[in-house]
């Protein structure tokens, strides 16, 4: 009898290992699949920003107004995947943590200027009472 309480002990931690592996590997994709998002190469900065805004739009009750220059073709690679970036995640903390109505997204060009201009009005904060150290 202890033999079959051994092999079954020994099933099960074999099947955990097969599930966090599979666990890991789905993430190891999801990472990679990540580093360079593939909107970006498909349809360009301007198309790729339209498309993360339509996106959230989609599912939030939130009203996206987005305004562009069209950046495409003027912007390196990396800069466009930083920007992206770095638009991506103020979208998600908008969502996350504004309770907004409104978002404006505006991305503009001036001589050497890239600008992006991200406003919501959602709560905020105070800055006052952050510590920032």
């Amino acid at each position: 009898m202890k033999h079959c309480g051994e092999k079954e002990k020994v099933e099960n931690t074999l099947k955990e290992i097969s599930e966090l592996s599979s666990a890991t590997i789905k993430d190891v994709r999801n990472i990679s699949y990540n580093l360079h998002p593939h909107q970006l190469e498909r349809l360009g900065f301007t198309k790729a920003i339209k498309l993360i805004i339509n996106v959230v739009s989609g599912f939030t009750s939130i009203n996206f107004i987005f305004e562009t220059d069209n950046e495409d073709e003027i912007l390196s690679k990396e800069s466009e995947i930083n920007l992206f970036r770095v638009i991506q995640e103020s979208m998600s903390n908008i969502i996350k943590h504004s309770i907004a109505t409104e978002v404006i997204v505006k991305v503009s060009i001036s001589e050497n200027n890239l600008s992006i201009l991200i406003v919501d009005n959602g709560k905020g904060f105070d800055m006052r009472s952050k510590s920032f150290c």
